[in-house]
């Protein structure tokens, strides 16, 4: 438990750090891949035990691989929704919108210990872990084609690449018609000392 809990801190204290470093499209995407793999090593660990095979000299697999799921989790797939959601929402509806992906957050984190429970108990422990490494791993394909980087990007340039629309940028302010402030600078200038 101390341990798992300190991994968790490091983890959480690391992704602080690099989740503007990296970007979040790339650390969901790694998570998504590193979980899922995390969760077939301990699938696969759980099938051989199941069909009788000697698994002593392996046993530390299952300590291991939660330790991995844990800690890489923790600096995407436990952070960048998160993250994502308060700079997809307008500030009007910011917290309302960030309450709602909260609280299906809840409700599917529930359903997935109930779904857990239910494989576990009616075929083996290792059928819910086949079936949520695919869902990890769907979930980095996903994250790979569909979304899109929000690193560095204003709300309004995150509603036009959500619509698929290219981001109409604006003239810079030093731009005037006729030429650059710079150019301006030089005529006005020219100007008051004739």
């Amino acid at each position: 438990g101390i341990l798992f809990a300190a991994l968790m801190l490091i983890a959480a204290t690391i992704a602080d750090f690099i989740v503007d470093k990296f970007g979040r499209k790339i650390l969901l995407t790694t998570s998504s891949l590193l979980t899922g793999l995390s969760l077939l090593v301990l699938a696969i660990f759980f099938t051989l035990k199941h069909s009788g095979a000697d698994v002593d000299s392996i046993s530390w697999i299952p300590v291991a691989s939660v330790m991995v799921y844990a800690a890489v989790f923790k600096f995407g797939l436990g952070i960048i929704p998160i993250v994502m959601t308060a700079e997809l929402f307008p500030a009007k509806v910011k917290a309302m919108g960030m309450t709602i992906a909260d609280f299906f957050y809840v409700i599917f984190a529930l359903i997935s210990v109930e779904l857990y429970q239910r494989l576990a108990n009616a075929y083996y422990y290792d059928l819910p872990f086949y079936i949520f490494a695919a869902s990890c791993l769907l979930t980095a394909v996903f994250a790979q084609f569909y979304i899109p980087e929000t690193k560095g990007k204003t709300l309004e340039e995150i509603q036009f690449m959500l619509k698929g629309e290219p981001f109409p940028h604006k003239q810079s302010s030093s731009k005037i018609e006729g030429g650059s402030i710079d150019d301006l600078e030089i005529k006005t200038k020219d100007i008051t000392s004739a």
